[in-house]
């Protein structure tokens, strides 16, 4: 593989207006995903920072969570960005899939099965994405095979696809916020975007909602395709996910599953 149009990887960060993300995709990172000593120093070490530092208001790593076209696709799970578990269990995901020899997208699909949403995280999430009945629209057992066999039904992806930390610690969206630091921004409106053109008929998910909300008014998605209200699946928000204000919203979010299902749901 020599860039991000090689023949097995279309990567939406090249089709960005800035230059400067050409070379944040797999083609271009393997040999630095390859090189590290050990999974942990893709936390800490130079080798994977795209932008930034500690020190900066900013740090953006790259984790190969790169975006691919999914046209099939069903669902589109929108997180934040992805964190330190995250970063963790994709490098090493991607490190074993390297040394196989396996090609860029599937180097980035064994990355996203084994670590999008991954820790306690995903647990939370899967006992929502359940109790929506998204398994029935969907016409599976459990969204636990969302991440497995079942995973060409799904997009996993993230407002920032790639980690932002800010001092060290994983990052909310907030500060800085995501529509005001050049950099995320771009990450929404030119990337993400992208990625819900890719799959023109998903119904899409996020966990928190900032920036798929700029995506509706955009025109990159329509809003009779958003299921808004799911608390984000951080173990933080455990009281809302586990708790009265969750019920409370579940029959909404379940009518509105439904009603995307008899709509899109071929």
């Amino acid at each position: 593989m020599t860039g991000c149009y090689a023949m097995t990887h279309r990567c939406a960060l090249s089709e960005s207006k800035w230059t400067l993300v050409n070379n944040w995709c797999i083609s271009k990172l393997s040999a630095a995903i390859r090189g590290l000593a050990t999974p942990d120093a893709a936390i800490d070490g130079a080798e994977l920072r795209l932008y930034g530092g500690p020190a900066d208001d900013l740090e953006l790593r790259y984790i190969p969570f790169d975006p691919l076209p999914a046209p099939d696709a069903r669902v589109v799970l929108v997180g934040i960005t992805p964190g330190q578990t995250q970063l963790r269990l994709a490098v090493a995901a991607a490190r074993e899939a390297l040394s196989r020899g396996l090609d860029d997208d599937e180097v980035i699909r064994r990355a996203k099965s084994a670590a999008a949403f991954g820790g306690a995280m995903r647990t939370n999430l899967i006992w929502m994405l359940n109790h929506i009945r998204l398994p029935d629209a969907l016409g599976i057992a459990s969204t636990e095979t969302l991440f497995a066999a079942d995973a060409h039904l799904a997009v996993t992806t993230s407002a920032v696809c790639h980690a932002v930390f800010v001092h060290g610690e994983n990052w909310n969206g907030q500060r800085p916020n995501i529509l005001r630091h050049p950099l995320t921004r771009m990450f929404v409106e030119q990337v993400l975007a992208q990625e819900l053109r890719w799959s023109p008929t998903a119904l899409v998910i996020p966990l928190g909602a900032i920036a798929v909300k700029s995506c509706v008014q955009t025109g990159a998605v329509h809003p009779t395709r958003v299921l808004m209200g799911l608390p984000h699946p951080s173990g933080a928000n455990n009281g809302r996910i586990y708790g009265s204000m969750f019920r409370e919203r579940l029959p909404e979010l379940q009518r509105q599953v439904a009603a995307w299902r008899s709509q899109f749901s071929s």
